[in-house]
């Protein structure tokens, strides 16, 4: 029996109408990680290839977390700076939206990851178990409540 192209995407859609809301209250500002990560996205903006920050324990290592989801909020960074830049008014302070695209790529980065947990879970369960028990199990992490800490 062949599935449907909305049976395919439902799960990564039912997990950003679950998240979303989340995301534009700003839940992501309370998280414990949220500003390491966005200050690590920070220092792969101004220099892509240094391997240390010095802003920060006086030359701490960046690459003792792992890179990429950092280089990756980095990139989505510059058009979105740009795009905040042109919506939000004029700053009443100076550097008040200085970390604004950095923020909002790092939303965009955990909302396409949490798009595809879903997915990932059902993957690595048809290792273990069958079809029909991976897709309960990836409809499940949907809203496993471990992630949502995690992210949130």
């Amino acid at each position: 029996m062949k599935r449907s192209h909305v049976q395919t995407f439902l799960p990564g859609l039912l997990s950003l109408a679950f998240n979303l809301p989340l995301a534009l209250a700003g839940v992501h500002r309370g998280a414990y990680d949220t500003y390491v990560h966005i200050f690590f996205a920070d220092h792969y903006r101004l220099n892509w290839f240094e391997g240390r920050e010095f802003r920060w324990y006086t030359g701490f290592s960046v690459t003792s977390y792992p890179p990429l989801v950092h280089q990756v909020i980095a990139l989505l960074s510059w058009p979105l700076s740009a795009v905040s830049a042109w919506l939000t008014p004029p700053a009443s302070l100076p550097g008040l939206y200085r970390y604004r695209g950095e923020e909002i790529g790092y939303v965009v980065t955990l909302l396409a990851v949490l798009a595809a947990f879903p997915y990932a879970v059902r993957g690595f369960a048809r290792i273990f178990v069958g079809p029909r028990a991976a897709r309960w199990a990836g409809w499940l992490a949907i809203f496993c409540p471990a992630i949502g800490l995690a992210g949130w």
